[in-house]
């Protein structure tokens, strides 16, 4: 057989109607009858170019280059299986005689499409779209796609046309087929109506469907898996009935009994339910039992899906009417919209999550474009859209709410109102149903709420970024009402009625709208049995109690999962002047902050829990312990010091040995940033004395790495390796990930100093792992800057760059000014090292200011070093000298061996450069060293850094040139 085509084809399937009953009552005749059929099929597609790649049962699967040689061999088959005689058997005809009583009728399907032809065979949805279109169609009746229709325009026969059939949905295809029937001379033209034209009374859909394609998909998996009954659930506005109407549309091919939308939103009672599926149902109802009856329609109907929309407000009446009909139409499929579960045998339920971001933006767009002609949102807009998507939440009737806004509000603007958001969520439109504003679907779902219920929906506001079981337990009071359900019962309740999602196993959160919508009811009197200001002032009083309670470990569990609550909490406390939850809420919220920022709200909330009246001296020096921290942290060093030292003194004076112990180990910190060596060392021995008297882990950890950071400064390798690895393994002793995390990245650090490249990279990857494993951000940033590095040196500049960037987004998101500084200078290295000069100036010069703003010296001459190299390589040797020499008095005055060596380099390269080569190879005298001095091997920064200008300055000596620039 010639070779089957490929790219775009025509494909026809073909099939005898009712063949299952000719087999059945004339088996020898079919036999005969079929072989006939095969030769007059095979005759008239090859005839016409075609290939028959497969038979199929009774019928044939074919493939054309062309449409029009397809539609000729349809013509021609249907004419030459008409010509064959119906041969009836004359009542004197043999017992013997097999002819049939009837000639086979066939029916035949064209599709134009790409599809992918793999060993012999074709694949895709082209394939299958034809074979869909065959099985629409009666015997003798040749249908096509417009895909076809449309290739063979122009070209038809004199004697052929197409007739319109409009458009059908075919069983397993989502969106509908527009079909034509061909119509020929000498060939049957009428037909009954297409076995597509399923009976239905689906409400049109008023615009284009967006996004929803994994539950539709999944729908359809379960339905026809052989589920009875598959609730969608969803709070009001996430788009059920929209949802369900489009699955309706699009399944009617698999429901011959038909797809039957019952609108229960008006139901209140049996008889309401009743009245609404009788309408949608078209069925009268007359004496008899009208639940028996319904269920005799809907049986009646075959294998039918039923639509009931909105029906959690008559949930109590699931049993004695949907019950009975499952149990009496055992092929009817039921798919029901509701907000709470309905709790029947065999249901099962499709959680309708919000809309994905990018389908939310697509469905502004549309809604939009809809609301105002020709909107086209300018690039201010555009950047507003993502936030607004963000804060409306993903909830398809607010975002349409929204977009309606756009005829007189553009998005940026509407993005300033959403503090506002029931009354901007409104219909400008004139609707006057429960959706014309957001404010009206939670109320129809508060509505169905019990007093209970009201009350603790109410009370879960008051929290901030999610909750757990054990949070609610200690935070709802329902004790005010008679046989009062459990917290555990009214939060399983609210989450069954969707106004609660459950993320994980064991954590639940409130969409913001609910949770403003909630807060609105508890703080306002009368909402509900209890509710006013002292309601709201109660659950508050609650929550922080709890989380005053938590300590640090639980405080960052779950990568800091209550962040949110324990910084509501605090501001709370210290709001109505409560000190010692204030205080104590503030160690659980800065122990998150510290590691996920921003720090600006650890100075804040320190600030505000200072000021507290009676506030304890004990608290006191716990609280200025947290404003040092968060104030160095946000590179405020000068003010943090004050905050330790007061800290250190209040500590000392109330007898509290471990934030002693803490405002040590940070005041020596800040001697290192300073220089101060031997003062930090001072100050870490002592603290390592506490640590180690108190018997405290974590803290002889933090005193082992500080006194390796000195070390480390100093050029004192092994000495650092050995306090970090003894801090490593304390850190692990006490379980403390975090700190385990911190240390693998400083032993990392080291063996990069030390050229150990290998042992580096595994360190930092190890710390890169802790960090995400346990939501460390802070940590994350740091290893991401310092892998960024070593990409550098061993000139891997675009994973540098990747790397660079990313921690460049932590530190800004933190507002870890240490950290950003460290980043721009690294950027600004790697693009010198490419040669992008500009960009290298622009980084490195904003690195250098803000090394000069932080205070800090040792690093601001780091970034002096590399300036100065790099105004070198622009030729300005005047300038590169002096930033040469101002980073190497800070260099020398701080003690950082280290770096003086790596500057001593960058000065050797300066000066070969420029050409004085008695000055170049003095630098690189001296930084040889300082090399030996701290043991830099050949992999590190200064070892490539020595290296490369030992090469340029041998290869001057050997060319005997005066002038690198020069020549």
């Amino acid at each position: 057989m010639p070779d089957l085509p490929r790219g775009t084809v025509t494909f026809l399937f073909t099939d005898i109607e009712g063949s299952t009953t000719l087999w059945e009552q004339y088996p020898d005749a079919m036999r005969v009858a079929l072989a006939r059929h095969d030769t007059l099929l095979r005759y008239a597609i090859e005839s016409s170019d075609g290939r028959i790649v497969k038979t199929t049962g009774d019928g044939v699967y074919a493939v054309f280059c062309t449409a029009k040689d397809a539609l000729v061999a349809c013509l021609a088959a249907q004419r030459a299986l008409q010509a064959l005689e119906a041969d009836v058997p004359s009542p004197e005809a043999a017992a013997s005689d097999i002819r049939l009583p009837i000639a086979p009728r066939v029916r035949m399907g064209l599709h134009t499409g790409a599809a992918e032809l793999r060993d012999g065979d074709y694949f895709g949805g082209s394939l299958n779209r034809a074979a869909r279109i065959m099985s629409v169609a009666h015997g003798e009746q040749v249908l096509l796609s417009a895909a076809t229709a449309e290739m063979v325009r122009g070209q038809l026969p004199e004697d052929v046309t197409l007739r319109e059939m409009g458009e059908h949905r075919l069983k397993g295809l989502l969106n509908p087929e527009r079909l034509l029937q061909v119509v020929a001379s000498g060939l049957r033209a009428d037909f009954p109506l297409l076995a597509s034209q399923t009976g239905h009374n689906l409400p049109a859909e008023r615009d284009a469907f967006v996004g929803r394609r994994e539950p539709l998909a999944e729908l359809a998996r379960r339905l026809g898996a052989g589920t009875r009954l598959v609730s969608v659930l969803g709070m009001g506005g996430t788009g059920k009935t929209r949802l369900v109407t489009r699955f309706g549309w699009s399944s009617l091919g698999d429901f011959p009994g038909g797809v039957w939308f019952c609108d229960v939103s008006q139901a209140r009672s049996l008889d309401g339910i009743l009245h609404a599926v009788a309408q949608g149902l078209d069925v009268p109802l007359g004496k008899d039992d009208p639940v028996t009856q319904l269920g005799h329609a809907i049986a009646g109907r075959g294998q039918c899906l039923v639509i009931l929309d909105n029906f959690e407000q008559v949930a109590r009446h699931v049993e004695e009417t949907l019950g009975r009909w499952l149990n009496r139409a055992s092929t009817a499929r039921f798919l029901v919209t509701t907000r709470e579960v309905l709790g029947l045998p065999g249901e099962e339920v499709l959680a309708l999550a919000p809309l994905a971001p990018s389908d939310a933006a697509a469905l502004f767009m549309r809604r939009a474009e809809a609301a105002k002609r020709g909107f086209e949102p300018n690039a201010e807009d555009q950047s507003a859209i993502a936030p607004l998507m963000k804060l409306l939440e993903g909830l398809p009737l607010a975002i349409e709410l929204a977009a309606a806004r756009v005829r007189v509000m553009p998005p940026r603007a509407l993005l300033l109102r959403m503090s506002e958001r029931f009354k901007l969520l409104s219909s400008t439109g004139g609707r006057l149903d429960r959706q014309a504003t957001l404010r009206a679907v939670f109320d129809w779902s508060w509505d169905l709420l019990s007093s209970p219920e009201k009350a603790a929906l109410a009370q879960l506001s008051v929290f901030e970024g999610g909750f757990t079981l054990e949070s609610v337990e200690a935070i709802l009071d329902l004790s005010a009402y008679d046989n009062a359900p459990w917290p555990m019962d009214a939060l399983q309740s609210l989450v069954q009625k969707s106004l609660v999602r459950q993320v994980t196993d064991d954590r639940f959160d409130l969409l913001v709208s609910v949770q403003e919508y909630a807060s609105e009811h508890l703080r306002t009197a009368a909402r509900y049995a209890g509710s006013g200001p002292s309601a709201l002032l109660a659950a508050e009083a609650r929550h922080g109690a709890y989380f005053a309670g938590l300590d640090e470990k639980a405080a960052i569990a779950d990568a800091c999962a209550e962040l949110d609550n324990l910084v509501a909490a605090c501001r709370r406390a210290a709001a109505r002047a409560d000190p010692d939850v204030a205080a104590n809420v503030l160690q659980g919220a800065w122990a998150g902050l510290r590691l996920r920022g921003p720090f600006r709200v650890g100075v804040e909330l320190a600030s505000m829990v200072r000021a507290t009246t009676g506030l304890e001296a004990a608290a006191a020096a716990r609280v200025d312990w947290v404003a040092g921290y968060a104030l160095a942290a946000s590179g405020r060093d000068a003010e943090a010091r004050v905050e330790y030292e007061a800290s250190r003194a209040g500590a000392r004076e109330v007898g509290d040995r471990r934030y002693e112990c803490r405002a040590l180990l940070a005041l020596g910190w800040l001697d290192v940033h300073g220089g101060r060596l031997e003062s930090a060392r001072a100050r870490v021995e002592a603290a390592w004395a506490i640590a180690r008297d108190l018997e405290d882990r974590t803290l002889q950890s933090d005193a082992q790495n500080s006194l390796g950071n000195v070390e480390s400064v100093l050029g004192r390798s092994e000495k650092a390796l050995a306090y970090y690895e003894a801090a490593l393994t304390l850190a692990r002793e006490a379980g403390d990930r975090h700190r385990e995390g911190a240390v693998l990245g400083n032993l990392g650090l080291e063996y990069d100093n030390m050229g150990l490249v290998g042992r580096g990279r595994s360190h930092h990857e190890a710390a890169l792992a802790v960090a995400r494993e346990v939501g460390n951000r802070r940590l994350e940033g740091n290893t991401l800057c310092n892998l960024g590095l070593r990409h550098q040196v061993q000139g891997r500049f675009a994973d540098a760059l990747e790397q660079l960037e990313a921690a460049l987004a932590v530190a800004r998101d933190m507002g870890d000014a240490n950290l950003e500084c460290v980043v721009l200078c690294n950027l600004g290295i790697v693009y010198d090292s490419l040669a992008r000069l500009d960009e290298a100036r622009d980084h490195l010069e904003a690195a250098l200011a803000m090394a000069r703003e932080l205070g800090h010296r040792r690093l601001e001459g780091q970034v002096l070093c590399y300036l100065g190299l790099l105004h070198a390589h622009r030729v300005n040797f005047d300038e590169a000298r002096h930033c040469l020499d101002a980073g190497e008095a800070l260099l020398r005055a701080v003690s950082d061996r280290t770096s003086l060596g790596i500057l001593l380099c960058s000065r050797a390269e300066t000066e070969h450069l420029a050409g004085t080569a008695d000055a170049a190879r003095g630098a690189l005298s001296a930084g040889e060293v300082i090399a030996a001095e701290v043991g830099a091997g050949a992999d590190s920064e200064l070892g490539l850094a020595l290296a490369r200008v030992q090469y340029l300055v041998a290869h001057v000596q050997r060319s005997g040139a005066d002038s690198p620039i020069a020549g």
